[in-house]
């Protein structure tokens, strides 16, 4: 049996076939001068095929880890997966470049400066529209929910006793501006029973 193996083997290796596809794979793309960057078909090729295994295991991943959530909850783990996605195939292309013997250094110290650049923007900007926001808020967490128990400011609250009561309000509040309102969120069950009715 060991026999035929190495037979099988030997023919395989000897086939010009063969020979062909492994020259076809280490053709040169690009070189720089000292060729200490090469880049041949195989490579692209590897390259190709990572990013399609890569992308495979993504998909069954985002799947398995959806599978069970609520809509809501997809929708939400799906706009951060995308992001980590995105994040993975970043890795790969710079482990396959590290491979081919470009110095990744310079991007990885470029793309850190850029990141903290950019989280130093945030910070600011969420600071910015933040600046009238003061007080605490007291929340309950519970088996993945988060609900407010109780909140206060002291300082820049617009809640009103007074007009939460609609009784000595000094006309800050009129209840016939809840007309208009009532009868636009009754509009649709208006069209709906007349549209259940015609159909009769």
């Amino acid at each position: 049996m060991q026999n035929q193996l190495s037979d099988i083997e030997d023919k395989i290796t000897e086939s010009s076939t063969w020979e062909i596809f492994i020259d076809f794979l280490g053709n040169t793309v690009y070189a720089n001068k000292d060729e200490s960057i090469k880049i041949t078909v195989g490579l692209i090729l590897l390259v190709a095929v990572i990013y399609v295994l890569t992308t495979i295991v993504l998909t069954v991943t985002r799947k398995i880890v959806t599978r069970h959530l609520p809509k809501n909850d997809k929708a939400k783990f799906n706009t951060v997966f995308s992001f980590g996605r995105w994040l993975v195939y970043l890795v790969v292309l710079l482990i396959v470049f590290d491979s081919v013997g470009v110095n990744v250094t310079a991007i990885f110290a470029a793309s850190a400066a850029l990141l903290i650049g950019v989280g130093l923007a945030l910070q600011t900007l969420v600071d910015h529209t933040q600046v009238n926001v003061n007080g605490w808020v007291r929340v309950k967490l519970y088996k993945g929910s988060v609900s407010v128990v109780s909140r206060d400011s002291k300082t820049d609250s617009l809640f009103d006793e007074e007009i939460a009561t609609f009784e000595d309000d000094e006309g800050a509040y009129d209840q016939k501006d809840a007309e208009g309102f009532i009868k636009l969120n009754a509009l649709r069950l208006r069209i709906a029973e007349k549209f259940r009715t015609s159909k009769k």
